[in-house]
């Protein structure tokens, strides 16, 4: 159901887990790069142009995440938003800082469970955290600063154009600088 990783201790004996290097095998030449996606607070996402598919690897920073009640980047989403899984970090109901996944809009069929599923982490002092995300076609990877907080998800989009990838922000405003984006081959 997930990558395989590879687990960390640091000196303060924190454990993080980021997928296994090799991973870069499967990446596609040509990545598609943008340096600053800006996403005004409670705006409509911002869909990255170019970008779509179902084996993605994304990299960002996201600055600013502290402003917003939540934000993050919506995947297997499409174009009117009919379907979207939303990978976030934000505050939950108690003040702590969380990870998470969204999947109430993943699919339009009926066979597919909405969940919101939210996990506390410790989230760095800065204003600043450093996000991976898998997608490889129903199972959703994020990983934040360093792996750090981890979450996957199985998500079941039914309609053909639901590739695309967009950042959202609700509650504040909130940069995406650095985002990098690959089109992943299978491992067959």
């Amino acid at each position: 159901l997930s990558l395989p990783r590879v687990l960390t201790i640091d000196a303060n004996g924190i454990m993080s887990a980021n997928p296994i290097p090799q991973l870069h095998r499967l990446r596609q030449p040509s990545p598609r790069f943008f340096s600053n996606v800006t996403v005004p607070a409670d705006g409509e996402p911002v869909f990255l142009p170019g970008v779509a598919g179902d084996q993605l690897e994304i990299n960002f920073v996201i600055v600013g995440w502290q402003s917003a009640v939540s934000c993050g980047v919506k995947v297997r989403a499409a174009p009117d938003l009919s379907e979207h899984t939303d990978l976030f970090v934000s505050y939950n109901s108690s003040g702590r800082p969380a990870t998470g996944f969204n999947r109430t809009q993943s699919s339009v069929a009926d066979f597919s469970t909405p969940s919101y599923v939210s996990a506390k982490w410790a989230a760095p002092a800065t204003d600043t955290v450093e996000v991976t995300v898998y997608v490889d076609h129903s199972v959703v990877e994020m990983f934040v600063n360093g792996g750090a907080s981890r979450i996957t998800a199985r998500t079941y989009p039914v309609q053909e154009a639901s590739t695309g990838v967009a950042f959202y922000a609700d509650g504040g405003t909130v940069q995406f600088v650095n985002v990098t984006v690959w089109q992943l081959n299978g491992i067959w």
